[in-house]
């Protein structure tokens, strides 16, 4: 592998660091000195409490601290400070669209599933997460590489858990108001403390967010693209015994989102093989200052959601040893009206013009007993059942078509860890899983199918020193197959299987202590088969037919870096990098012949992922006599472009952002002033290949693009006050 080189070379030199300072007793005095700036982050990457820099996973860690210095409040924000991870909403927040290590997926629709995971406490997050709030988080774990063995289903490239704050033993509370330009408002109060000394404590929260909007739409002369969430959660930790807990969590949201600012590129715009019927735009994508979009055709267009997420944990502890069961049910009823065709018209009789009412439900439980963590043998068990059912009706444009998806996973899991000696440590990870899926469409036809699969991880780690750690490790990811539900297709189209990804990386992460410094880097290659990716049916009945097909054999290497460093008390920096470069080896695609004459697109990068992502992060304090402090806070992020189809040839352009935060803070009152993307730059949120249906009122209209339109510059201020 192309990286491994420079891996071994750092490898090498971070060793030889290392064992100069093991030799240099002052360099350890000041090391056992200086430690102390250092903050212990603990993660659950592998189901139980460990040390971040112990575990053999490349991961991103941020603190509610983090979060909010960086003033990051929305899910698409958080990922440009995880490396490897890229996130796009598409059509606002009714579809997103991750990608970690540029496994990105071209499919789109409330019913697929992404290739990473969501999860909130450790439970599964079926659907969109971008309106999820961040206001009571106490840390993101961004977890990289296939996950399926310990979370599950679908957490084929990596997964992503929202760690919650817990009821505290003493009664508190927190009151967060901001404002901003474009009309944004938000406001979180927070509550906790005991109800019953030392037995029951209680955590309250409940958020307000609206946004205005930015862009102006031309057909009613107003601003579009406004959203606003309501929020409340709380939770009950219960300590039953003193080895017995119990904590219940109840969350409710209502969403209420204006259409999304998208906008059509058509085919007057194209520059290239104009000479097909197709036609094509090689280059950025235009980013237009206005819209022109017809949402009274779809009752006004935009999403309203509610939604209920309710979870039990119960934590046994007994000889060192604990069992835990999490028991979740989740429910989601999503309204969502979108002007597909991206223009003022009603092209080809509103054929483009959609709105639809869905349904989801879900229920899960695990079962899971660990071992005492002290044990040189350490081990893990689990089960797990998973239901889910979605049912789905679309009213325009053609009333009536309903449907219902049910999947039902059982699933045995098991961990085991065993220390060669004190440095030395083997550890092994097995998953073994079923799916049931079946579709029941409004007509009465069923599509049924079962997935099996069994997903290891090996994984080998070496303590060189306290503060360091090497490991290699060898995994396989894999996402459940799937239905194509047009009766005019062939059965053996009908249905695709699932996804498969073996992953091999290498790693080191470590601190510095005497130099206040910590890191992380990791290499890794991609075995990435039986993609499910689109195709076309050339229907002899009608227009062709857009099916999901296991077509695609991709690899992927890349490296993953992350450097924090405090070299005086009050300045604090923090880096990160990622390369990854995602080609394929093995897809023919029709349109590609058609455009080309080869309908291999071998050798091109996979579809929306960025190859460089960059951030830098950087904290400077200052004491102003008393209590108080003031600090600037800045950030300055990097995406590179991502294509919008398998063809590489229409993309995104660069994504720039810099952004700056000052203020002073006591001990229970902050004050913030800030600026987001203060350079205002110019990127496509999300493309989507389309075509120019309006102005051909024709399904073999030449190629176009619905473009989703990024945020501005925009200014704000936020108060903060603890009691």
């Amino acid at each position: 592998m192309s990286h491994a080189a420079p891996l071994s070379a750092l490898l090498l030199l971070a060793i030889a660091t290392d064992a100069a300072a093991a030799e240099n007793p002052l360099l350890l005095a000041a090391a056992e000195e200086s430690a102390r700036w250092m903050e212990e982050v603990l993660v659950t990457a592998r189901k139980r409490a460990e040390l971040a820099q112990d575990v053999p996973i490349s991961l991103s860690v941020l603190s509610s601290d983090e979060l909010r210095q960086s003033g990051i409040n929305r899910v698409g924000e958080l990922a440009l400070f995880a490396p490897g991870l890229s996130f796009e909403e598409t059509y606002g927040r009714q579809l997103d669209r991750p990608v970690m290590r540029g496994m990105s997926t071209i499919l789109s629709g409330t019913q697929i599933e992404q290739n990473m995971a969501f999860y909130i406490d450790g439970v599964f997050v079926a659907g969109a997460i971008s309106a999820t709030t961040l206001d009571d988080v106490e840390r993101v774990e961004v977890l990289r590489g296939p996950q399926n063995a310990l979370f599950g289903r679908t957490a084929l490239s990596g997964a992503v858990n929202f760690i919650t704050q817990k009821p505290s033993k003493e009664f508190e509370g927190r009151i967060k108001a901001t404002i901003a330009t474009h009309d944004e408002y938000r406001a979180n109060l927070m509550l906790s403390g005991p109800l019953v000394e030392e037995r029951l404590l209680f955590r309250f929260n409940a958020g307000y967010y609206t946004y205005g909007g930015e862009y102006k739409n031309t057909v009613t002369n107003k601003t579009i693209g406004g959203e606003e969430t309501k929020a409340v959660a709380t939770q009950l930790q219960w300590q039953i015994s003193e080895n017995l807990s119990a904590t219940a969590k109840v969350a409710y949201s209502e969403d209420d989102d204006e259409h999304p600012p998208i906008r059509l590129q058509d085919s007057s715009y194209n520059n290239c093989f104009l000479d097909t019927p197709d036609q094509y735009y090689c280059g950025k994508v235009k980013i237009f200052d206005e819209v022109a979009l017809n949402t009274d055709a779809v009752d006004g267009g935009g999403l309203r959601r509610k939604t209920w997420r309710t979870s039990l944990m119960i934590d046994w502890d007994f000889d060192g040893s604990r069992l835990t069961s999490i028991t979740s049910y989740n429910d989601e009823e999503l309204w969502a009206g979108i002007d597909l065709d991206g223009t003022a018209v009603n092209a080809i009789n509103g054929f483009f013009q959609t709105v639809d009412i869905n349904n989801f439900e879900d229920f899960s439980q695990e079962l899971r007993l660990t071992s005492p963590a002290e044990a040189r043998l350490r081990w893990l068990v689990g089960g797990y059942y998973y239901d889910f059912t979605q049912d789905g009706e679309n009213f325009k444009p053609q009333p009536g078509n309903k449907a219902t998806e049910k999947t039902e996973n059982y699933a045995v899991f098991g961990q085991l860890q065993f220390d060669l000696n004190d440095a030395l440590t083997v550890s092994a990870e097995m998953r073994a899983a079923k799916d049931k899926k079946s579709l029941v469409r409004a007509d009465s036809v069923v599509f049924q199918e079962n997935f099996t699969t069994l997903n290891p991880r090996l994984a080998l780690e070496y303590k060189y020193r306290p503060e360091m750690l090497l490991y290699a490790t060898i995994a396989k990811g894999s996402k459940p197959g799937g239905f194509n539900s047009n009766t005019s297709l062939p059965p053996e189209l009908q249905s695709f299987d699932e996804e498969r990804a073996w992953n091999y990386e290498a790693g080191l992460k470590g601190s510095w202590p005497e130099r206040r410094l910590s890191y992380s880097l990791s290499a890794f290659y991609i075995d990435w088969t039986k993609q499910q990716l689109t195709s076309s049916f050339d229907n002899p009945n009608g227009r062709p037919i857009i099916y999901t097909q296991n077509a695609g054999e991709t690899e992927v290497s890349g490296i993953e870096a992350e450097l924090s460093v405090q070299p005086i008390d009050a300045f604090y920096l923090r880096a990160n990098y990622a390369l990854v470069n995602a080609e394929f080896k093995r897809f023919d695609v029709a349109e590609q012949a058609a455009l080309t004459g080869d309908p291999s697109v071998a050798g091109n990068k996979t579809p929306r992922a960025p190859k460089h992502m960059a951030s830098l992060s950087g904290t400077y304090t200052v004491p102003l006599g008393g209590d108080w402090q003031g600090y600037v806070h800045g950030d300055l992020t990097y995406e590179s472009k991502r294509f919008a189809q398998v063809h590489n040839l229409a993309h995104s352009g660069d994504k720039v952002i810099a952004s700056l935060h000052g203020g002073v803070e006591s001990g229970n009152v902050g004050i913030d002033l800030w600026v987001k993307n203060l350079f205002n730059d110019k990127y496509a949120t999300s493309i989507t290949r389309y075509r120019d249906f309006a102005g051909f009122n024709s399904f073999q209209a030449p190629r176009a693009f619905v473009v989703t339109l990024p945020r501005g510059r925009q200014f704000g201020a936020s108060a903060t006050y603890q009691f």
